[in-house]
């Protein structure tokens, strides 16, 4: 109710309606993130905790230097190898972006296990130290 300053008196009435909308409006968008993060980043994610493992069993300790960062460019080099492969199948595409999200797999397992091991060996070099003294 408004007035407009002559003493007649407007009524508006507003009628508001919401109506329910599904969380999910496009059901193959969805599945298609779904299998892009699954099968893409969980892969790269496994890979990623191999590769690690591998690199970081079989270099000694004054080797990690050199084996932490050829283990993120192989990384790197596989998901783009992948993604180009893929280019040879009919239907398919590479995608620059399916490289950064399987390389963001790959680094996270990556990342994580690498100073994991390096935290364990700092704490055991500490704990040796003050055992010494």
């Amino acid at each position: 109710t408004c007035y407009d300053g002559v003493n007649e008196k407007i009524e508006v009435t507003i009628k508001i309606e919401v109506k329910a909308r599904d969380y999910i409006q496009d059901m193959n968008s969805f599945l298609y993130t779904i299998r892009k993060s699954i099968g893409h980043y969980g892969a790269f994610l496994v890979l990623g905790i191999f590769s690690t493992l591998t690199f970081m069993l079989y270099f000694t300790n004054k080797k990690w230097l050199f084996a932490v960062p050829i283990n993120f460019i192989q990384g790197f080099g596989i998901a783009a190898l992948t993604e180009y492969i893929q280019t040879f199948i009919p239907g398919r595409y590479g995608a620059y972006s399916d490289v950064m999200i399987d390389y963001a797999g790959f680094l996270t397992s990556a990342i994580l296990i690498t100073a994991g091991i390096l935290l364990y060996h700092l704490i055991k070099y500490l704990l040796t130290k003050i055992r010494s003294h």
